[in-house]
């Protein structure tokens, strides 16, 4: 067995593994649905939802402090360039895409 061939076998055998460990998920994205959520947060949103069903609750709160922290991140970058001394209807614009009204 050349060198080559080894390699593909301990690859494929990791890559088996760690599909057996970590299943892969499908997670479903639409247009409507709004700037800041990404597929991070709508992983976090689901385990927080499948920690309060099974009435876990401590841990569901830390889940949503996380979910929080990341809206406010990625509106914060949203808004970041937005100067008000240029007036105000630029940045009231800007807040209309984040909340879609």
């Amino acid at each position: 067995m050349d060198a080559q061939e080894a390699w593909n076998l301990f690859y494929d055998e990791c890559m088996q593994r760690l599909h057996d460990i970590y299943p892969m998920r499908t997670i479903t994205m639409t247009s409507a649905d709004l700037p800041f959520y990404t597929l991070g947060l709508r992983l976090l949103l689901w385990r927080k939802n499948r920690l309060m069903h099974v009435v876990r609750l401590d841990e569901a709160s830390a889940c949503a402090r996380r979910v929080s922290i990341a809206i406010e991140r990625e509106t914060k970058s949203h808004l970041r360039d937005v100067n008000p001394r240029n007036g105000l209807g630029d940045l009231w614009r800007r807040v209309g895409e984040v909340t879609k009204c």
